[in-house]
């Protein structure tokens, strides 16, 4: 970590730049300045606190086959660190018509429940956080990124199966074709 100092009368400014992400400490030793009267001053207090720049990635997995006929759809979302202000809003469904169930969780792990509406082919992603409101955040205020993107489709339409008789051949018993 770097410091700068200013004086200004009696006050001391330190400025304290972190050079790596984390926990960040500084103190000042005993013996390190004098007054007037030539006393050395005492040993500080610690200041801790945490230097964090780093947005958190968002991640969402399929519960869920990506091809499915299951409702309500589960789909995962895993922070890569603690984050606040998770809401609907941070969800952009595109598509077939889709709507969301349920938003659950905490700190860095959510579920999600996607309700189907018909038929087709539905994406869905976790926008940036600066595009909520409020903004989905790590706690030193970092927007998450953009999660990937998973496509479904929702399909519970039973195939249905023609037989013409004309179609089959019969056999003779022993392999050869009778027509």
């Amino acid at each position: 970590n770097s410091v700068e100092t200013v004086r200004s009368g009696y006050e001391y400014i330190y400025s304290v730049t972190p050079q790596s992400q984390g926990l960040v400490t500084f103190d000042i030793p005993e013996n390190q300045f004098t007054d007037i009267a030539l006393n050395d001053n005492l040993a500080s207090d610690t200041l801790e606190f945490i230097f964090d720049t780093v947005h958190p990635t968002t991640l969402l997995g399929a519960v869920s086959d990506l091809v499915t006929n299951t409702d309500p759809i589960e789909v995962s979302i895993t922070f890569s660190e603690d984050v606040q202000n998770v809401a609907e809003e941070a969800v952009e469904l595109l598509g077939s018509s889709v709507s969301i169930g349920a938003l659950s969780g905490n700190e860095s792990r959510y579920t999600l429940l996607l309700d189907p509406e018909e038929q087709g082919i539905f994406t869905v992603q976790i926008i940036n956080g600066s595009l909520t409101s409020p903004e989905l955040t790590d706690f030193a205020l970092n927007e998450n990124e953009e999660s990937n993107v998973l496509t479904f489709r929702y399909d519970t339409i039973a195939p249905t199966v023609d037989l013409n008789p004309q179609d089959f051949i019969t056999y003779d018993g022993i392999g050869t074709p009778d027509r």
